[in-house]
């Protein structure tokens, strides 16, 4: 946009009149969400009713208008910008939230919808698309959004005016809707239709307009007998056919859902997942076909069978066995010892260092392998990794006089054409361009950036000149904390530093972006407290876990900012990535497989791994928790490629 103090970073969602955009500040750096309002599809008596009722309505969940942007090419409302989407992406997200999680996301809604209310504001179209979510204190917060069809109700009269033509959603309208009544129990209807499905899985009704007005007259909701009574109590007077015989205010129907929130019968299964049922477990005529047993999902095992190797030194028994992979080899460290498997010829190579590895760093024609005081480098067609030309990092330790621990290294990672990522187990990530790598260290209060270029790196010469002909330090960076950031290589030519607030009672993390080169990209700060950053095959896309949240896993594209949480069953195990999705094993036995919408495609029975990553272009590799061995097996039995044609980050 052109004349104006915002930058758009990206297209985040189409509304009822417009597109909506992530933007920042210019001068602030705040991010902002501007809502664009179409002359062709919004009068001006339109836009300006949006305005007033969103400017006169400030409340904690009620997303607020910042600003008013009114420029030559567009009007955009300037609004609260909320990166972790919609409610509908929570309930189509495979069941992330527990039910007290879910209760409390509605308790804030209907307590932003009463407030309104007081003030004579009747939503209309109120449907899981226009609660927006943000992340306040590592829990979501809800923002109710899009007044656009609002009413205001003349004179504080309980039913509005017949003489405007029916809006909204038919999926979510109360029956007086489609004769243009509204009232305040006109939206508590919608917000039941939205518990009901936020529970169940599914709507109560559907069908075209004429078939959901029928049904939303006629027919009665079916009490979900599989809920606590309270429960269906609730949803039961929300959906009554009556607005007199609904909840007489939002506000009651918080109190009674606080209340139910309360009862035994729920705090014992607070932590259940909801929806009850998945999307595909819901029949057409809107039946479950089964119970969520936790067994049930897991549709096979997955046959592994065990890597041939031999190793020079038994591993010492407290050695975290690594695992990491490109498209033609497998590599492997165990304490000192280091085993590498090429897969079109079937056999593996070992050596063992002067020292424990700490981290392996995959790239197309080789891997970094550091350990505590050496970065060393195997080229795939050596027989002895090279160390002496990267010796220097022993140097630079010695004189930062400090003991620099393996997550405050990254090296850039190797772009290829087909990416294929290891097993996450290090913190750092690799890619050189044409003949040059980048490297970054952090040291207490700086962080360094240097670059190797590389020497012959063709595997038809001798490997004696093999490695880094140059190191050159490039920029120093002078950061105000002490506290050493965790560094990730998110693609070839951008660095993260991630800080994080070790406190759970005011979580914080900061991402910090840089070129390869040093040049500050930008700062999003989030109030979550993120233990590990892993890099993934999307550009600007990262999986976090979080430090108090041990069941919570985040992908977070990083521009435009959005967060998806994946919920998780118990702590991962060991993780892996691909072009098409990601997975992870956990106790007892299981192999979760997910996509990069958030979305669970498979569930299998197999070892809990220790470390994994990809074997081949299709299979897995793991290291089992009991144990050291290597098992592999050759195909994970997903359409990979219709998957990778189907995902778009």
């Amino acid at each position: 946009m052109q004349r104006s103090k915002y930058r758009i970073l990206g297209l985040v969602g189409q509304g009822q009149y417009g597109k909506v955009y992530c933007a920042s500040d210019r001068q602030k750096g705040q991010l902002v969400a501007l809502k664009e309002l179409s002359h062709s599809a919004t009068s001006t008596s339109q836009f300006l009713q949006e305005l007033w009722y969103i400017i006169s309505l400030q409340h904690p969940n009620i997303a607020a208008c910042l600003g008013l942007e009114h420029i030559q090419n567009g009007r955009y409302l300037v609004m609260d910008y909320c990166e972790a989407g919609t409610l509908r992406g929570l309930i189509e997200g495979n069941q992330t939230l527990g039910l007290l999680e879910g209760l409390q996301i509605i308790v804030e809604v209907l307590q932003g919808l009463d407030y309104a209310h007081q003030r004579g504001i009747i939503h209309c179209d109120i449907k899981p698309e226009n609660i927006l979510l943000t992340i306040v204190a590592g829990k979501w917060q809800p923002k109710l959004s899009d007044f656009g069809i609002a009413r205001r109700l003349p004179s504080h009269h309980d039913i509005g005016s017949p003489s405007h033509a029916p809006g909204g959603s038919p999926a979510y309208m109360a029956p007086e809707r489609f004769y243009g009544m509204y009232s305040a129990q006109s939206d508590i209807y919608a917000m039941g239709v939205v518990l009901y499905e936020l529970l169940v899985g599914d709507r109560p009704f559907h069908g075209l307009f004429n078939e959901l007005m029928w049904a939303h007259m006629n027919h009665r909701v079916e009490r979900p007998t599989f809920l606590p009574e309270c429960l269906q109590n609730i949803l039961q007077t929300s959906l009554e056919k009556l607005p007199a015989r609904r909840f007489p205010s939002a506000g009651a129907m918080t109190e009674s859902l606080k209340a139910a929130m309360a009862d035994p019968s729920v705090q014992e299964i607070g932590d259940r997942l909801i929806p009850w049922y998945s999307p595909s477990q819901i029949t057409t005529t809107g039946e479950a076909t089964n119970s969520l047993d936790q067994d049930s999902n897991a549709i096979d095992s997955l046959e592994f069978y065990d890597l041939p190797y031999k190793l020079n030194n038994p591993p010492p028994s407290d050695s975290q066995p690594l695992l990491a992979s490109n498209p033609t080899h497998l590599y492997s460290a165990t304490g000192s010892n280091v085993i590498t498997w090429s897969y079109t010829e079937q056999h593996s190579q070992s050596f063992t260092l002067s020292e424990s590895v700490v981290s392996l760093y995959p790239m197309s024609h080789g891997c970094y392998i550091l350990t505590n005081n050496y970065l060393h480098w195997w080229h795939n067609s050596s027989h002895q990794p090279d160390s002496q030309s990267l010796g220097f990092l022993q140097k630079i330790f010695k004189e930062t006089d400090t003991t620099l621990k393996p997550t405050t290294l990254a090296i850039s990672q190797d772009l290829v054409k087909s990416r294929f990522n290891s097993s996450l187990v290090g913190q750092a990530d690799l890619l050189p361009e044409c003949q040059r790598d980048y490297l970054t260290i952090a040291v207490p209060g700086q962080l360094r950036f240097y670059s190797l270029t590389k020497g012959l790196t063709n595997p038809d010469h001798s490997t004696e000149n093999q490695g880094h002909s140059s190191i050159k330090l490039l920029k120093v960076i002078s950061v105000s904390t002490q506290i050493l950031p965790q560094l990730t290589f998110i693609d070839g030519r951008h660095l993260l530093a991630t800080w994080s607030n070790t406190k759970p009672s005011s979580p914080k993390t900061i991402f910090q972006m840089y070129s390869r080169r040093g040049a500050p990209m930008g700062t999003i700060k989030l109030p979550i407290n993120v233990n590990q950053v892993f890099a993934t095959p999307h550009p600007y896309t990262i999986l976090a876990l979080c430090q108090h949240q041990p069941l919570t896993l985040l992908q977070i594209n990083l521009k435009p900012l959005s967060v998806i949480r994946v919920a998780v069953a118990s702590p991962p195990t060991a993780l892996f990535m691909a072009d098409w999705g990601y997975g992870w094993t956990i106790e007892p036995g299981k192999m979760q497989i997910f996509n990069w919408s958030g979305h669970r495609l498979v569930e299998y029975n197999c070892p809990v791994a220790t470390a994994l990553a990809r074997w081949k272009q299709t299979g897995l590799a793991l290291v089992p928790s009991t144990g050291y061995s290597i098992k592999v097996v050759d195909s994970l039995g997903l359409p990979l490629q219709e998957l990778s044609e189907d995902i778009d980050v």
